[in-house]
C-alpha cells in the first residue's frame, strides 16, 4: 500500500481546499452545495431553453418572488433564524433565478456569504458612481422580517459593475421600512469600507497573532503563535509517508548510537559521486547549487583577509589583475567562535570561511569559466592562514571542506529556511492582520503563502531542534535560531529585488550557461512584475477617484511589513504605484523562484556526504598535520549522513502541477472569487513565463520550469 502525503493526489492540497472556508461554510458546503449546485443548474438549463422564445432577462430588472414567510423557518414566530434555515431560504432564492448571469453571481455570493436576508432581489447601478452598484431588496407588498426593522448587516455582499461582472466587496446592508439597501461608502475605494474592515479584521487579528519572547517583545523573525486550524497540516500531510518514516528511521538509528567511524569514502553511498578533488564539481555547486546566490565580486577587506593568511602561509597574494568573485560566510563568525567543543574525539566545528572563484572571460578558442583560486579557513580564528588551490592536497582539499561545511549551514538555516520560509510567513501574517479577505491584494498574494504557516511551524518544532541542532550541525537548538534571528536582522528586502541584487554581486552580465541562476531569477522577476503591474493598474481604474494608495488597509499592511509589528528588515516606504509593485513582486518572487532554487535540488547536490557535510567532525587541529585519513575523520558518521540524505529526499520532492508557478490556479473558496480580472492577468504571467523559460534553452532553467518552479514555500 502506497501512503502519500501532501503531494499525492489526496494529500494536503485537497485538505487546504477543504479548510479554506470557516466552519459554518464547512459545514454548507458539506451539506448543501451538491443540492445548491444542481437547483442552480437545473434553473440554468430552465433558462437556456427560454432564449429560444423569449428574450433574455436583463439583470437590472431582473426579479425574484420571495415572502417574509418564507424566510422564517418552520414554526418560528419571531423571525429568528438558525444557519441552515437561512441556508435553505438562499437555496429557495437562487432556485427561481433564470438568469444565466445571476447564477454564477448567486454561486459565488453563496459561497461567501450564505445568510443573505433576501426578500425580492433587483438590482439597478447607481448613477452617481457608475463604477459600483446597489442591491435592492424589497418586500413585494409584504412585511419585512420582524429581525429587520432598524436592523444594519455589516458582511461582505455582492457588487455588480455596469457589465455585470459580479464583484465581492466589503459594504454594509442597512434597512428602511420594507427595503434593505447595500451601498458601497464613499470617499473610499470601492473595494473598502470602514465598518466591514474594523469588524473583520478584529477577527483575523485575534486569529493570526504573534508570538512573543518571555520579555514581551515579538520573536524574531516575527511568526505566527498558533497556526489558525483552517491552515493547519499534520507532516504526513505535508511530506511523503515513506520519506518521513526514513528521515526519523536514521535519526532513530543515531540517537541510539552514532555508529562507526567511516573507514572509507565508499561508506558514504548516497547521492551522485564524483571524485573528491573535482575542482569543477566544487564550483558548480557554488554556482549551480542550492546557494547559487551567495556569490558575489570579491571586496577589498576581504581581499585583505585572504592575502593576509596567504601571506602567514608563505603562499602569493591575489592577482589584482584577476578578475575575482566570493563566497564570503562571515555571518557565521560570532556563532563559531562560541561552539563548545566536546572532549577528545567527539568534538564537532562549523568554519567561517571565505572562497575566492577566478573568472576567465571568453576566448576565441575557450569557453568563460570560473576556477578555485584561494580559501580562507576561517574568519573565527580556529583554523589559520589560507590556501591556494592546489591539485589533490590534503590542505586544499580541507579548504573545500571547510567551506561546504559553511555553506551547508548558511544555506539550510539562512537562504533556505530564514529567507524563504519565514520572509514568506512574516508578510502573510501582516496580510491577514491588516487586509480584509476580501482584498484585491489580500487575493493577489494568497496563493503564495500555500502551506507556508504549518511547514514554518513544524520547523520551528521538529526539523531545527531534533533534526538539525546537534546532530547536523555543531550548533544547539538555542545558537540555531540565534543564527536565524543574526540572518533575518541583517537582510535588507529592497536591497535583494532581483535586478538591484543581480547587480549588486557583479553577477548580471555573467553567461547564462555559467550561472544560470541569474537567468531563471530574471525571467520570472519580470514575468511576476508584469502581472503585478497589471493588477495595480486595473484597480486603479475601478475608482479614478480613489488612487489605491489611498486604500488605509493597504497602507496599514505596508507601514506594518516597514517599521510596525512585522518589521520586515529594508522594507521601503511605499509612495508610488511603482514601488507597491516592486514591494508585492518581491513577496511572490521570494515564495516561488528563490524558495524553488534553494529547495528542489538539495537531494541532487547535497545527499552525498563528502561533497556537502553539514560539520566538522573532530576538534580543530593544525593545518599542517593534515593528510587524507584526517579528511575521512572529519565527515559525519555514515548514519548521520544518511539521515541527513533522508532530509534532502523528503525535502526535494517536486510540487504537483496544480502546485507550480506556470500552472496553479485561482481557488473558488469564500477567500478568492471575488476578483475576477485576477484570473485573466494570472494567465498571461503564466503563458508568458512558460515562453521565456523555454525560449532560454537553459538546461537548469527547463528544469524548472518544467517541474520545480512552486507557486509558494509548499515543502
Amino acid at each position: 500500500m502506497s501512503f502519500r502525503g501532501k503531494r499525492g493526489k489526496r494529500g494536503a492540497a485537497g485538505q487546504e481546499k477543504r479548510k479554506a472556508a470557516s466552519p459554518v461554510d464547512r459545514r454548507f458546503a458539506r451539506t448543501k452545495s451538491r443540492r445548491l449546485a444542481r437547483r442552480l443548474a437545473k434553473a440554468s438549463a430552465a433558462s437556456k431553453d427560454t432564449e429560444a422564445t423569449a428574450p433574455a432577462k436583463n439583470v437590472s430588472n431582473l426579479q425574484c418572488d420571495m415572502t417574509a414567510a418564507e424566510l422564517a423557518p418552520p414554526g418560528s414566530s419571531d423571525g429568528s433564524r438558525d444557519d441552515d434555515a437561512e441556508f435553505q431560504a438562499f437555496v429557495d432564492v437562487a432556485s427561481k433565478i433564470s438568469c444565466e448571469e445571476d447564477l454564477e453571481a448567486l454561486l459565488h455570493h453563496e459561497l461567501h456569504s450564505v445568510r443573505q436576508l433576501a426578500v425580492d432581489l433587483k438590482r439597478s447601478t447607481v448613477p452617481e458612481t457608475p463604477t459600483a452598484g446597489r442591491l435592492l431588496f424589497g418586500a413585494s407588498g409584504a412585511a419585512p422580517p420582524p429581525r429587520a426593522a432598524g436592523f444594519t448587516l455589516r458582511s461582505t455582499r455582492l457588487v455588480m459593475q455596469p457589465e455585470f461582472q459580479p464583484l465581492l466587496a466589503p459594504a454594509f446592508v442597512s434597512t428602511n421600512a420594507d427595503r434593505y439597501t447595500l451601498n458601497l461608502n464613499g470617499g473610499l475605494p470601492s473595494w473598502v469600507h470602514v465598518s466591514e474592515v474594523s469588524s473583520a479584521l478584529k477577527v483575523q487579528e485575534a486569529t493570526y497573532k504573534y508570538e512573543f519572547d518571555p520579555s514581551g517583545n515579538i520573536m524574531v523573525p516575527p511568526h505566527i503563535l498558533r497556526v489558525p486550524d483552517v491552515h493547519n497540516a499534520s507532516v504526513t500531510e505535508i511530506f511523503s509517508f515513506q520519506k518521513l518514516a526514513s528521515v526519523f528511521f536514521w535519526k532513530g538509528l543515531r540517537d541510539f548510537g552514532k555508529g562507526g567511524a567511516a573507514s572509507s569514502f565508499a561508506d558514504y553511498t548516497s547521492g551522485s559521486v564524483s571524485s573528491l578533488s573535482d575542482d569543477a564539481y566544487f564550483v558548480v555547486q557554488r554556482l549551480l547549487g542550492v546557494n547559487p546566490a551567495a556569490i558575489k565580486v570579491l571586496s577589498d577587506s576581504a581581499r585583505t583577509l585572504v592575502n593576509s593568511g596567504l601571506t602567514a602561509s608563505g603562499q602569493p597574494k591575489l592577482s589584482s589583475k584577476d578578475k575575482l568573485f566570493m563566497c564570503d560566510y562571515s555571518i557565521l563568525k560570532p556563532f563559531s567562535e562560541r561552539i563548545m567543543h566536546g572532549n577528545g574525539a567527539d568534538g564537532q566545528y562549523v568554519p567561517a570561511p571565505i572562497v575566492v572563484l577566478k573568472y576567465t572571460e571568453a576566448t576565441s578558442g575557450a569557453a568563460a569559466q570560473f576556477t578555485p583560486e584561494a580559501i580562507l579557513y576561517d574568519q573565527a580564528g580556529q583554523y589559520a592562514n589560507a590556501v591556494r588551490q592546489a591539485d589533490n592536497s590534503p590542505q586544499w582539499e580541507f579548504g573545500k571542506m571547510c567551506a561546504r561545511v559553511a555553506d551547508w549551514n548558511c544555506h539550510e538555516l539562512g537562504s533556505h529556511l530564514t529567507l524563504c520560509h519565514l520572509v514568506s510567513e512574516v508578510a502573510m501574517v501582516a496580510m491577514y492582520r491588516t487586509l480584509p479577505k476580501t482584498h484585491p491584494i489580500f487575493q493577489l498574494l494568497l496563493p503564495h503563502f500555500y502551506m507556508t504557516l504549518p511547514l514554518n511551524a513544524n520547523a520551528r518544532s521538529q526539523l531545527v531542534p531534533e533534526i538539525i541542532a546537534e546532530k547536523l550541525t555543531a550548533f544547539t537548538s538555542e545558537q540555531c535560531f540565534q543564527f536565524i534571528a543574526a540572518v533575518y536582522t541583517g537582510w535588507d528586502f529592497e536591497a535583494h529585488y532581483v535586478p538591484t541584487d543581480l547587480q549588486t554581486r557583479g553577477v548580471a552580465d555573467l553567461p547564462e550557461k555559467i550561472y544560470p541562476f541569474g537567468k531563471t531569477a530574471a525571467l520570472v522577476w519580470d514575468s511576476v512584475h508584469t502581472y503585478v503591474n497589471n493588477v495595480v493598474q486595473h484597480l486603479e481604474t475601478i475608482d479614478q477617484s480613489k488612487p489605491v494608495l489611498g486604500d488605509p488597509c493597504l497602507q496599514n499592511f505596508l507601514q506594518t511589513l516597514r517599521e510596525g509589528e512585522a518589521k520586515l528588515p529594508g522594507f521601503p516606504n511605499v509612495t508610488t504605484n511603482e514601488a507597491l509593485v516592486d514591494a508585492l513582486t518581491m513577496i511572490i518572487y521570494t515564495a516561488s523562484h528563490q524558495h524553488s532554487a534553494v529547495n528542489y535540488f538539495q537531494e541532487q547536490f547535497l545527499s552525498y556526504c563528502p561533497q556537502a557535510p553539514s560539520v566538522i567532525a573532530v576538534p580543530p587541529v593544525d593545518i599542517d598535520t593534515i593528510t587524507n585519513a584526517t579528511l575521512l575523520k572529519a565527515l559525519p558518521t555514515p548514519r548521520t549522513a544518511k539521515m541527513s540524505a533522508a532530509v534532502f529526499d523528503m525535502l526535494s520532492e517536486k510540487p504537483e502541477d496544480d502546485h507550480q508557478l506556470e500552472m496553479f490556479q485561482l481557488q473558488d473558496t469564500p477567500d478568492n472569487v471575488q476578483w475576477k480580472f485576477l484570473d485573466a492577468f494570472l494567465l498571461q504571467m503564466q503563458a508568458s513565463l512558460k515562453k521565456n523559460l523555454e525560449d532560454a534553452q537553459i538546461p537548469v532553467a527547463a528544469m524548472i520550469s518544467k517541474d520545480c518552479l512552486a507557486q509558494s514555500v509548499l515543502i
